[in-house]
């Protein structure tokens, strides 16, 4: 499975996040060569290092050295995880969210145009871009972001993307909106799995912002393997890129159900 992927060079950025760390580890078992970008330890892999050809310690906003590492790995795969994920940091830190999600994704894409030998792009971005988010999208639906700071900014991010697809056509560019994720590695603050566990380790009550928030909750090998479905899509000039929705297709959980 994934035979297009074996031998290919992968750059993927935010490698050591909870979703780029799996996906790391997955296309290093795939025979991918993965370069890894980040500004952060892996905190759940062991000898993360053996996973990747190389890693890069950069922040993705820094426009001075991302184009010499760019042109160093010369990918042909781009798989762009790099983000401010937290939405309650948004609210803390507006601009810099803006700034990491927006603007790292903007200077990346400014790179890319100059590898020659790149095929497909992955940007995830999440179904938070919707407009109305409340209920279960589809791809053709209005976005506008669900009236929080990271909400907006990643509705940015798919205007930016759509505009280098328009630019670029020899280029697939694709992005991936997923819902929430669940799963080993995760130790983001404000989540609902990650607050149960350390709240029952420190023997401290649970607070629970939303009970009857309803999410399409997901477990992370789940929405990586339907990235790689698309990538693969993408490799064998299946599709062309474009947005795709990633999310359970019948069911959906409240917060107090899953708590």
């Amino acid at each position: 499975m994934y035979e297009s992927l074996n031998g290919k060079r992968v750059l993927l950025t935010g490698h050591t996040g909870f979703k780029g760390a799996w996906m790391t580890v997955w296309l290093n078992k795939l025979g991918a060569k993965v370069y890894g970008l980040s500004n952060t330890k892996n905190k759940f892999f062991p000898d993360f290092s053996k996973y990747v050809v190389k890693e890069y310690d950069q922040d993705i906003r820094s426009n001075y050295i991302l184009p010499s590492i760019l042109k160093e790995i010369n990918p042909q795969i781009v798989i762009h995880f790099a983000a401010q994920p937290i939405v309650s940091e948004s609210y803390q830190n507006p601009a810099e969210t803006f700034g990491v999600n927006v603007g790292g994704t903007l200077n990346l894409f400014d790179s890319l145009v100059k590898c020659k030998e790149l095929s497909s792009v992955l940007v995830v971005t999440t179904d938070k871009v919707y407009k109305h988010p409340e209920k279960m999208n589809t791809e053709d639906d209005e976005i506008g972001g669900a009236k929080d700071p990271y909400s907006y900014s990643k509705a940015c991010v798919e205007l930016v993307v759509e505009s280098y697809r328009q630019l670029y056509k020899d280029v697939k560019i694709a992005t991936a909106r997923g819902g929430n994720v669940i799963g080993g590695g995760d130790f983001g603050k404000d989540r609902i799995i990650p607050d149960c566990v350390r709240a029952a380790h420190q023997h401290k009550p649970m607070y629970i912002r939303n009970p009857t928030y309803t999410r399409p909750w997901q477990y992370v090998l789940d929405l990586l393997n339907g990235y790689l479905k698309l990538i693969d899509a993408m490799e064998r000039n299946l599709v062309n890129g474009g947005v795709w929705n990633f999310g359970p297709s019948d069911k959906t959980y409240s917060v107090i159900e899953v708590v």
